[in-house]
């Protein structure tokens, strides 16, 4: 067996790992009067040895790729912790007109909104991932108390970002 066919059994998938560590430990475990019964007494004898290797090798694997699962898990959990840290500190963290757009949102019960894209507090909210655009396109729009023509474009609120904001009002008050 050269160190090419050994990783290629490595990449197997991990069912049929299972499925052969299952035979060997079967193999090797159980006993004689149930292998009297399939008829693999002498079989355990010729092949006992490189079955204990086989099972020792799949269950080395067995316990590599828990442990990988394990930790695969626990820092996934880690990560959502610490973006959900993050998207906490920046919607603690707002100015007094990107404070007024979000409550726009929050008070009107609106998901979207048409925003100039000429507002620098729009444009930080959305490179924070505040807000996003809901369309590639953008429209002339009246806005202040003159009516100034500026360029407007559809806003959607992130829904994490409307589900922190209803929870915790006081953070655009």
């Amino acid at each position: 067996m050269t160190p090419k066919d050994v990783v290629e059994f490595l990449k197997t998938p991990s069912r049929a790992h299972a499925v052969l560590w299952a035979g060997a430990g079967a193999l090797l475990f159980l006993p004689e009067s149930w292998l009297k019964v399939m008829q693999l007494t002498g079989f355990r004898d010729v092949a006992g040895p490189y079955t204990g290797g086989l099972f020792l090798v799949l269950s080395v694997l067995f316990l590599v790729c828990l442990a990988e699962y394990g930790y695969g898990r626990r820092r996934s959990k880690v990560e959502v912790r610490e973006k959900d840290e993050r998207r906490r500190r920046v919607l603690q963290d707002l100015n007094p007109d990107e404070k007024a757009i979000l409550r726009s949102f929050v008070g009107n019960e609106t998901r979207g909104q048409t925003l100039s894209m000429e507002s620098g507090a729009v444009a930080a909210l959305q490179s924070r991932g505040v807000i996003t655009t809901a369309t590639g396109l953008a429209s002339m729009k009246r806005e202040g108390p003159l009516g100034h023509l500026v360029l407007a474009t559809d806003f959607l609120i992130q829904p994490w970002a409307e589900r922190l904001l209803k929870e915790n009002p006081s953070w655009i008050d």
